[in-house]
């Protein structure tokens, strides 16, 4: 099953990368020293879908160092011919993809002439519009966020504004949630009673602790076998649930007993 252009459009659009390369070369036609060069290329680690577009419209897979990613990269010729074609379809790379058919014209009217100042200056602005392009970041928020309700500052019961992308704030402001977290809470120890002063982070759940033995002696139980009366140690939550299993059974037995006397 042959590539579609629509889809190596929207491959190109997610994993695809356009540049423009600049270099020294030493020529007569270039009394500059720099020459420019069209960049096209096509990053996955999936080798065998990076294999059936180099079979269908060429180019050369490379793999990227340091990494295990490989790319398809596309000579500046293949990049004439192939570019046109599903420039109809880009989305997210169609501004690129504009600067590099302009830059691929200019630089196929002038092959072999000598570069002008004009025609130099159009190829660095193609090269820094492109790079300055891979620079830009974008953060998402909800658009338009508006006012929900009015809440009083748990710490100094000033009034702020709640929006609708902000609705769990609880503090006006950065000083009054670093205020509360700097504050301690005393409590006790559930199994000894020992007095313990922490933050509010640190408090979990119902129950607090001194240490590691307390949380153990205060889950467990003694308890006694009913075989052979040996005591030893067992989960709280483990005898609840034995205790259930225990009533349940007698319960079944009741039944089954009610069940053969009718």
């Amino acid at each position: 099953m042959d590539i579609s252009i629509q889809y190596l459009a929207g491959i190109f659009d997610g994993e695809g990368c356009i540049l423009i390369a600049k270099y020294k070369k030493a020529i007569k036609e270039n009394i500059r020293g720099v020459a420019f060069a069209p960049y096209m290329t096509i990053a996955n680690i999936y080798i065998p879908l990076l294999e059936k577009i180099q079979a269908q419209f060429g180019g050369r897979i490379r793999r990227e160092s340091g990494d295990r990613t490989y790319a398809l990269y596309f000579s500046p010729n293949e990049i004439r011919e192939l570019l046109p074609q599903v420039f109809p379809y880009l989305i997210i790379k169609e501004t690129q993809a504009k600067i590099m058919l302009d830059f691929l014209d200019k630089k196929e009217e002038n092959q072999c002439l000598r570069i002008s100042d004009e025609l130099f200056s159009f190829y660095e602005s193609c090269y820094h519009k492109l790079r300055d392009m891979k620079r830009i970041k974008f953060n998402y928020e909800k658009s338009n966020p508006h006012i929900i309700a009015e809440r009083n500052c748990i710490i100094c019961g000033e009034k702020f504004q709640v929006l609708s992308t902000t609705h769990w704030k609880k503090y006006c402001s950065k000083k009054c949630s670093a205020n509360q977290r700097s504050q301690k809470i005393q409590v006790s120890c559930d199994y000894c009673g020992t007095t313990l002063i922490r933050s509010p982070s640190h408090i979990r759940g119902k129950h607090n602790y001194c240490s590691r033995e307390c949380r153990h002696l205060y889950n467990t139980s003694e308890v006694e076998c009913s075989y052979c009366g040996k005591k030893y140690i067992r989960p709280k939550s483990l005898l609840v649930s034995f205790r259930l299993t225990e009533n349940i059974e007698k319960y079944i037995n009741v039944l089954q007993f009610i069940t053969l006397k009718t």
